[in-house]
């Protein structure tokens, strides 16, 4: 699985990068100075090759912590088909 970065804005949706972890993306992601607390930014957690079908949407609880990660789900067809 990847973890694709990116941040919202008024102009559209901005790929900041593609890491092989959530913690890499956070720390990669704030040291080039985004806000990865800030409800702009969100992570999504995919597989290479593959369409979801659908996605799971996890947010954080704490007011401090507005961000969103997107965990995308696949069928179990697609698995054999790898």
């Amino acid at each position: 699985m990847l973890v694709v970065a990116s941040i919202r804005s008024w102009d559209g949706t901005r790929i900041l990068g593609v890491f092989d972890s959530q913690e890499l993306a956070f720390e990669c992601c704030a040291a080039a100075g985004f806000d990865i607390n800030g409800e702009e930014f969100q992570l999504d957690i995919v597989e290479v090759n593959k369409i979801s079908e659908v996605l799971s949407l996890v947010v954080g609880a704490d007011k401090e912590v507005r961000n969103s990660i997107k965990v995308h789900i696949y069928s179990s067809e697609s698995d054999d088909d790898s």
